[in-house]
């Protein structure tokens, strides 16, 4: 329930526009983490997602939270058996945290 309760939290900041910026990339990422590891992979992939929209949006992609959410993603790809794009995606991120 608790995880339950903080997608909904995160959810309504950003559909109410209270959570925006590096606050909701970063809420988004943690938030999304935790539901691709339970196995909530659809939902975890709609706030990974945003998160890094946001990051594009932001200039933000390539910094170690940057790298950070590319290496979670690549984990979601990983769950759903997508090894190329789990393969690409942390080669992505591996890329970004050598630079960041």
């Amino acid at each position: 329930w608790i995880l339950d309760n903080s997608e909904g939290h995160v959810l309504q900041g950003l559909q109410n526009g209270e959570l925006t910026g590096w606050m909701a990339a970063a809420l988004c990422n943690q938030v999304g983490r935790l539901l691709v590891e339970v196995g909530h992979l659809e939902r975890g992939d709609h706030l990974l997602s945003h998160a890094r929209a946001v990051h594009e949006q932001e200039g933000t992609l390539e910094t170690y939270e940057g790298a950070t959410l590319l290496s979670d993603m690549g984990h979601l790809m990983d769950k759903r058996g997508d090894l190329d794009g789990a393969l690409a995606t942390y080669t992505q991120a591996r890329q970004v945290h050598n630079i960041a």
